[in-house]
């Protein structure tokens, strides 16, 4: 395959999207169903004989988009096209593709723009290759590093992973790492930060401002409580189990407790408003309109946490970004 000079980065990220999707979407969906379904699945073998081929029919088939896609976007980077086939190693093989330094710095908007417009920054951005890189190339890097200490001190990579203490210090890592990236990003397409109004401490020295911040925040504890409740309860008559892992929960050790008070507090929260307010609300209402944009940020808002709770998080997301309209 002769990979062509390109000027679109969308087309690059959007193949190897396809080809994600095509790979694992019907895996994962296999899993929860073969998990809830299992007494009927064995008592069909020809039927769940022929889900297995076509799930690893469609894997296979994934490598087509994902890696043209991947040789496609080294070479935007500035690499040589080679570097793609790093892409047969699926999502580990693309986790390290996506951390390449760029050479080439090229950005490819939607549409054309004028070079001083305050919208041309936005038009520079590349929101699933942003998500990729959160997604996948900075679990990516982390998990390999620890499967390489693992690997080096003879130690189960399983049962790490599966540490309590290790979940959350690496959450706390992991968020480190995001925040690091979004600034170098932001910067290097043009923002200036300071114009966001997020980090803008200044807002809280006004007692009004102060006082609905005060009022949303118990606000939301009480309606989360309340409505997450609610959700558990149904819940349970699908996914017995999960809820009651949920609830069953072990308690909290010193290290879980503050790196999970510093990533909840600090981290979490900030690169949140930064990423989901700040960037992918504003790009989109910009694009679709100010509802369009509230509703679909607020829903990968929502999807990103792969929680339970997406219906109170979608609603949680809605609030945060008519707030940060009508407050600025």
């Amino acid at each position: 395959m002769n990979i062509k000079n390109t000027n679109s980065k969308n087309h690059s990220i959007n193949l190897i999207i396809w080809g994600l999707a095509f790979q694992f979407i019907p895996l994962l969906t296999f899993g929860v169903i073969s998990e809830n379904f299992e007494s009927f699945l064995s008592s069909s073998i020809p039927l769940y004989r022929l889900i297995r081929l076509l799930i690893l029919g469609l894997f296979l088939y994934g490598y087509v988009p994902l890696v043209k896609g991947c040789r496609l976007y080294i070479h935007d980077k500035g690499y040589a096209s080679n570097w793609g086939w790093l892409g047969l190693l699926s999502f580990w093989g693309l986790s390290f593709l996506l951390l390449f330094p760029t050479k080439i710095i090229n950005f490819y908007s939607e549409g054309s723009f004028v070079k001083n417009s305050i919208f041309a920054p936005f038009n520079k951005l590349n929101i699933p290759e942003i998500l990729l890189y959160l997604c996948l190339g900075f679990p990516g890097l982390i998990l390999t590093i620890v499967g390489l200490f693992c690997l080096v001190n003879n130690i189960s990579f399983i049962e790490t992973i599966k540490n309590a203490d290790f979940k959350t210090v690496y959450s706390v890592i992991k968020w480190v790492l995001i925040g690091l990236f979004l600034f170098i990003y932001l910067r290097r397409v043009g923002f200036d930060l300071r114009k966001f109004g997020i980090l803008n401490l200044g807002i809280l020295k006004r007692k009004n401002n102060l006082n609905l911040i005060i009022f949303i925040v118990i606000l939301t504890y009480a309606f989360a409580w309340g409505f997450n409740s609610l959700n558990l309860y149904y819940l349970s008559f699908i996914l017995p189990d999960y809820v009651e892992n949920f609830i069953n929960k072990s308690e909290l050790t010193v290290i879980r407790l503050i790196s999970w008070s510093f990533s909840a507090i600090v981290l979490t929260p900030l690169w949140e408003e930064l990423f989901f307010r700040g960037i992918i609300l504003q790009k989109w209402a910009m694009k679709w309109g100010i509802k369009a944009g509230i509703v679909t940020s607020s829903l990968l808002f929502a999807l990103s946490h792969f929680r339970f709770d997406i219906v109170f998080l979608f609603i949680v997301g809605t609030i945060f970004c008519v707030l940060y309209f009508k407050t600025g």
